[in-house]
């Protein structure tokens, strides 16, 4: 009796091992299964994050592009200003050539009336 009973003790013990085993053998496959989807998860993660950076360098190079577009304009439209100011200067010292022969003009015709009114006076 005392074997039949340290035998069913250790059925007893058995059991409950084997129940434990199994137990943890499911959990161990069912936190295998989770790191196999995040696993894939993290794959497809990475890809994603390698076309963002693949993407960011490709709008980094545009905007690099861009800025050297802006600097040659902002050049361009210096030179095109300074060439303004100085076509206004050359206008400025035009104008102020002609209104300068347009007083001597001015000046010669009025004298020119004076000496023919004077003439029409002595024909008189």
């Amino acid at each position: 009796q005392w074997y039949q009973r340290k035998v069913s003790e250790l059925k007893t013990k058995e059991n409950y091992f084997e129940n434990e085993m199994n137990k943890f053998n499911q959990t161990l496959e069912e936190k295998n299964e989770k790191m196999s989807k995040l696993s894939e998860n993290l794959s497809v993660s990475s890809c994603r994050l390698e076309e963002l950076h693949e993407l960011l360098k490709s709008k980094e190079a545009t905007e690099i592009a861009m800025v050297g577009k802006c600097a040659k304009l902002e050049k361009k439209m210096e030179m095109e200003k300074e060439e303004q100011n100085s076509l206004w200067k050359e206008i400025q010292r035009e104008n102020e050539h002609l209104a300068c022969q347009k007083g001597k003009l001015e000046t010669e015709l009025k004298s020119c009336q004076e000496d023919l009114f004077i003439e029409s006076n002595e024909c008189v």
